[in-house]
């Protein structure tokens, strides 16, 4: 346990001193985050290593998206270097997303632009 995590753990702290402490421990948080991807690619950068790649989060995203394609995708077997295409209907992944309840997404103010207003929505 680190001197931030100690501090937390005491009773004798006031609400704004608590907030302060939590604030500080994420940032330093994400700081050895940045770190560590700085040493990791000096890494790599010197060859000491090996890129790993991999669909990641990509293969995450089209499958929250495939529903909503014009034709959808064969997501098994899918490689890096597969081509897609990615041609939305928009009207069905504004549905989606307010079926997955996914406001965050759907509230934001650039489907005012992309969808017209004679539709209920």
């Amino acid at each position: 346990m680190g001197p931030v995590e100690e501090l937390l753990t005491s009773e004798n702290l006031s609400e704004g001193e608590r907030e302060s402490l939590k604030l500080i421990q994420r940032n330093s948080h994400k700081l050895m985050g940045l770190l560590t991807q700085i040493l990791e690619f000096r890494t790599y950068e010197n060859g000491k290593m090996q890129m790993d790649y991999s669909l990641g989060a990509m293969d995450r995203f089209l499958d929250g998206i495939n529903t909503s394609l014009k034709k959808e995708l064969k997501l098994s077997g899918m490689k890096l270097t597969s081509k897609i295409s990615l041609e939305v209907e928009l009207e069905k992944l504004y549905f989606n997303m307010l079926n997955a309840k996914a406001d965050w997404l759907y509230t934001l103010p650039q489907w005012d632009t992309l969808l017209t207003q004679d539709r209920d929505l």
